[in-house]
């Protein structure tokens, strides 16, 4: 079976099947045919952005670039950061504010301010008693969990009163 341009029905057998299923459906009053609502075109141009998706495709596609390279940016900053702190805190602790200036400058004196703040709040964290310890914490943490999931697997079966 072959359609014209439009799909429109060409033979004679074709037009006898299409006459033939209106029919069906006028038996059952299909499509049963309603009133759309009034206000229908204004919903469905209420619905439509105003601006064309090419535009809005190229202002999404901007504002994610512009989000990576910021996050990225924000990234390095912070490793930077971390670097310079690693290096006050276990190296030289005047190595930072040196590379920031002097320590006679005002920032190379607050740099030196956080370097020497956050050397007594991370050095005992390193301690050889508390990295000897933390792995015997986890292993009672780990058989307190053993234990309690053992305890939850077995059915408890209530004793009978009669005998």
């Amino acid at each position: 079976m072959e359609h014209g341009n439009h799909h429109e029905l060409n033979t004679n057998e074709e037009l006898n099947e299409d006459a033939a299923m209106r029919r069906l459906l006028m038996r059952y009053h299909q499509p049963a045919s309603i009133v759309p609502p009034p206000d229908l075109s204004a919903r469905i141009l209420a619905h439509i952005p105003p601006t064309p998706p090419v535009v809005a495709a190229m202002t999404m596609h901007r504002r994610q670039r512009l989000k990576r390279m910021l996050s990225g940016a924000i990234v390095v900053v912070l490793a930077c950061l971390l670097s310079l702190g690693i290096w006050g805190i276990f190296g030289d602790s005047t190595g930072p504010a040196r590379l920031l200036g002097s320590i006679s400058a005002d920032l190379g004196q607050i740099v030196m301010i956080l370097v020497l703040a956050a050397k007594p709040l991370v050095l005992p964290a390193l301690d050889p008693g508390l990295t000897l310890l933390a792995p015997g914490i986890l292993i009672i943490i780990g058989i307190a969990w053993l234990w309690w999931y053992l305890v939850r697997s077995v059915p408890i079966q209530m004793p009978h009163a009669g005998t």
